[in-house]
């Protein structure tokens, strides 16, 4: 990675997801001309079937992600694939920038120089989170406070070994409960 850049964002590449992330990659490039910036892709995908990801842009490095743990529901299991990668990520990686932007590859930002803006705003308002909170429909997430879609982190004060996305969704049952009790079957199988 470029000494240089000032944010490090990361984003997870689901199977299918080939062309979201190229979209967003595209949209940031177009969007931030003079910030300074560096996207990691990790590339879950490979693990359902689909090609490795080749993105040759730049800026961009793309990742092996991790594998589905098979033990966990179906309607969680990539809940789950999804915060190991990242996990890893953060765990193996080093990361030489201030700021970390963890950005699902669904999610756009759409206003124009929103790198230089939302660091500066972080810096000046002295803040160690920033991003967007959960939906409202989601009433059993955590409210006022940023979620894993958007979610920019000073590491200068949180280091990313102490950030854990494990979702906590057998426990709690919020995904798996729309699949009539998955979460119950998984608890009785342990």
């Amino acid at each position: 990675m470029s000494q240089i850049a000032k944010l490090t964002i990361v984003t997870v590449a689901g199977p299918g997801d080939e062309a979201l992330v190229l979209r967003n990659i595209e949209y940031i490039h177009r969007k931030n001309p003079d910030a300074s910036y560096h996207i990691h892709v990790l590339d879950n995908g490979r693990f359902h079937g689909f090609p490795e990801l080749e993105l040759k842009l730049p800026n961009v490095t793309v990742h092996t992600g991790e594998p589905s743990d098979y033990r966990k529901p179906d309607a969680c299991r990539g809940s789950y694939q999804h915060a190991t990668a990242l996990n890893r990520f953060l765990r193996e990686q080093e990361i030489d920038t201030r700021y970390l932007m963890i950005l699902d590859p669904d999610f756009y930002v759409v206003r124009d120089n929103w790198i230089t803006d939302a660091l500066q705003h972080m810096a000046e308002a002295g803040l160690w989170f920033m991003g967007v909170p959960w939906h409202p429909k989601w009433y059993s997430k955590h409210r006022y406070f940023p979620c894993v879609h958007c979610m920019f982190v000073d590491l200068s004060v949180i280091k990313p070994n102490e950030l854990d996305f494990t979702p906590d969704l057998i426990v709690r049952g919020q995904k798996a409960d729309r699949r009539n009790g998955v979460a119950k079957e998984f608890e009785k199988s342990q």
